[in-house]
């Protein structure tokens, strides 16, 4: 049974390869339909000013607002034989104080393959974001992570 586990891992990652991601400030550009987003990338790194951010309204729930981001193959290619998307995704936050975020229930990607987590980093400090790959015909998360982002945020 652990043969057919790991092997059903190994398939998820040569099905799904991840192109790029980052932590900062980007821009959703919806159009008319949610599942075509696209993301335009304003500022990325690895260190971060909260007054800055805050100036920026980049804490907000539009304009251009502080994430998390990857992008991978899209949900197209890795359809079930019911012509639903197999993947999802899921992500967990650590906290300079060490606690995590509940890592809760799956998200779907974007068509174009984007996935998004909205950073509330509002403490100075060390921040983490794993994201992971969750299949949804085994009911389980991929426990390797698909990529783990650190930033800091400083005054």
């Amino acid at each position: 049974m652990f043969a057919c586990m790991l092997l059903g891992l190994m398939t998820a990652s040569a099905q799904w390869k991840l192109t790029t991601g980052g932590v900062g400030i980007i821009k959703i550009n919806e159009a008319t339909d949610y599942g075509r987003a696209r993301i335009e990338v304003v500022e990325t790194g690895t260190s971060f000013s909260l007054s800055d951010l805050e100036k920026r309204s980049a804490f907000a729930s539009q304009g251009e607002i502080f994430y998390a981001w990857i992008q991978g193959t899209p949900p197209k290619n890795f359809k079930n034989q019911y012509g639903t998307p197999k993947y999802a995704y899921q992500v967990q936050t650590t906290f300079p104080d060490g606690t995590k975020s509940t890592l809760g229930g799956y998200s779907s990607f974007y068509d174009s393959g984007i996935a998004i987590e909205k950073m509330n980093a509002w403490k100075k400090g060390n921040y983490s974001v794993a994201f992971y790959l969750y299949d949804r015909e085994a009911d389980h998360m991929i426990p390797d992570p698909i990529k783990v982002f650190s930033f800091t945020i400083k005054e």
